[in-house]
């Protein structure tokens, strides 16, 4: 769910093109850039460090929280982020053997180079997350922008379905045309049909 939220953005590049080390500078050296504290949260989320609550409301980094309750589920980006190989860490640092060097300050020289710390990864020890259903409320869907929205109404759907509840195929979120909640719940529908063949378990709709 969290790649339809990453358009636009001016940390964008480094993070699609899976290198951290170049992030990570971009974090450390960008402070208040647009949608920084957003980008922060995803390098600690794809680092397993814990991602602290909210102050506020803020609908794109409450996904970000979404995610880190679904680490370890199967099918999500769970099983490309805890590969070890998925992602470049390497940040890349001037030579320090000819420079000068001096306690970062929030006044910049011309020609200085932040030098960067190393971005290590939890992911070994991390537990799986708690899961997403309670993170993902109505209100959460409701203030989403509508592709993203769609998505965390269909994965509530699916959750809530999994508990024995349908509450979810039908919300707000589908959109007020007929046609989008229906495509919804008929696709509920059609999961449970397919895994009650293969269960042996009749489903009644």
């Amino acid at each position: 769910m969290i790649a339809v939220l990453l358009l636009l953005t001016p940390f964008l590049d480094a993070f699609w093109e899976r290198d951290l080390g170049a992030l990570h500078r971009e974090l450390q050296e960008n402070r208040t850039g647009e949608q920084r504290e957003l980008f922060a949260d995803l390098l600690r989320l794809v680092s397993c460090d814990p991602l602290d609550k909210l102050a506020e409301p803020d609908p794109l980094r409450a996904m970000v929280r979404v995610e880190e309750a679904r680490r370890g589920a199967p099918d999500t980006i769970w099983s490309d982020v805890l590969r070890d190989d998925f992602f470049r860490r390497t940040v890349w640092n001037p030579d320090a053997r000819n420079a000068l060097l001096w306690p970062d300050e929030e006044e910049r020289w011309p020609g200085e180079v932040l030098r960067v710390g190393p971005v290590p990864s939890n992911c070994r020890k991390a537990a799986k997350g708690a899961g997403p259903l309670p993170l993902l409320t109505p209100e959460l869907v409701k203030a989403l922008p509508p592709e993203p929205a769609a998505r965390a109404a269909y994965e509530r759907a699916i959750l809530l379905w999994r508990k024995g509840s349908t509450e979810g195929g039908c919300t707000r979120a589908c959109g007020a045309r007929r046609n989008s909640c229906a495509w919804k719940r008929s696709s509920i529908r059609r999961r449970a049909g397919s895994r009650s063949l293969r269960s042996g378990r009749n489903w009644r709709w």
